[in-house]
């Protein structure tokens, strides 16, 4: 059974963490004005030094699995959570491309599905490829293979 691998993108990652850094970067600033409070500000740094770590980490740790008959998504950083999606149940597709992954080659997929915890699953910020015509493909021949229909009311 062939699998396929997706990582989010390292830029994501970081664009995700841009407040933490702001706030990171404010903190560390504010030492030069008021040196009085300098062990203050540099405490406050460091906290937010590790959040930037920890988000970075768990972004990068989120691995995306599409299988031909399913789809798993692993999240988390000490401990996880599995998900997984039939692939049978997705009816529609949506690929988005913000200005900011336009530049850095990335792009967003949403799949509307029939699946009553996820509705729509979004898989935001992974490399800019054709998956969502093999995730099609994939859907496709799940349908067919359980012959699953779709009727609008």
């Amino acid at each position: 059974m062939e699998k396929i691998e997706l990582k989010l993108s390292n830029a994501y990652a970081i664009y995700k963490q841009f407040p933490y850094i702001f706030v990171l970067l404010i903190s560390l600033s504010l030492i030069a004005f008021f040196p009085q409070y300098s062990s203050i500000f540099l405490w406050v740094a460091g906290v937010f030094l590790l959040r930037i770590v920890y988000g970075i980490l768990y972004f990068r740790l989120i691995l995306i699995e599409i299988f031909p008959d399913r789809l798993s998504i692993r999240k988390g950083v000490f401990s996880y959570s599995k998900s997984f999606l039939e692939l049978y149940r997705v009816k529609d597709y949506e690929v988005k491309q913000s200005f900011f992954m336009r530049i850095f080659g990335m792009m967003s997929i949403t799949l509307h599905t029939s699946d009553k915890t996820s509705p729509t699953l979004d898989l935001v910020g992974i490399p800019k490829s054709d998956i969502v015509d093999v995730i099609r493909d994939y859907v496709e021949a799940q349908r067919k293979l359980k012959g699953v229909r779709e009727f609008d009311l």
